[in-house]
């Protein structure tokens, strides 16, 4: 009876696809290869902490990034602990890690992270082709989204959002101000949008 109910919940698990990113009101991103706000907005930095490092016991979540974006981690901070770091790189580059793979599409790390059982969430952390990437592809559903409130010079962005018709906030944190900063943490899901007949 117990192997029956086990097989059960590994059929009916349903892995998330989600995409987190911080982002002024414009969609800006990054600068110059870094966050515009610095890490200065530290209960965002444990919010994406809290959230990606959330599987349960034999279990691990994956995070997908762009080269740009892993060497924009601090080298003591890489690979993101707990997690299975997939680094994309157009040539392959050697992790000598024991914990970090790459990948040379988007594509080819989705079919990677499916082929692993020990996999349980699959979250798009940056840089902004991977976002385009991540929010066309229909798999992903969720948008944890931390919204800075004040403009940053920034050269990197995401798409807009469209929050009339494909996307709708699910939750909204209270504002949050860190070292002057203002923000919020917001969760948006993928809407399913009824075709005209």
């Amino acid at each position: 009876m117990s192997v029956i109910t086990s097989m059960t919940e590994t059929e009916t698990f349903a892995r998330k696809y989600a995409i987190i990113v911080a982002a002024t009101q414009n969609g800006g991103i990054g600068k110059e290869g870094n966050m515009p706000w610095g890490r200065n907005l530290t209960q965002d930095m444990r919010h994406f902490a809290n959230i990606t490092n959330n599987a349960p016991v034999g279990k691990q979540n994956a995070v997908i990034m762009g080269r740009k974006t892993w060497m924009s981690i601090p080298a003591n901070y890489r690979p993101l602990k707990n997690r299975l770091n997939i680094v994309l790189s157009r040539s392959k580059i050697e992790m000598d890690d024991g914990l970090t793979l790459t990948c040379t599409s988007f594509e080819e790390a989705i079919t990677v992270c499916e082929k692993m059982d020990n996999i349980y969430n699959i979250f798009v952390i940056g840089g902004s082709e991977l976002y385009r990437n991540a929010l066309s592809n229909p798999l992903f559903t969720t948008i944890y989204l931390t919204r800075v409130l004040k403009e940053f010079v920034c050269d990197t962005f995401i798409p807009n959002l469209d929050l009339q018709r494909e996307w709708k906030q699910e939750e909204v944190g209270d504002v949050i101000i860190e070292n002057n900063i203002p923000y919020q943490i917001q969760t948006l899901v993928r809407q399913s949008i009824q075709m005209d007949h």
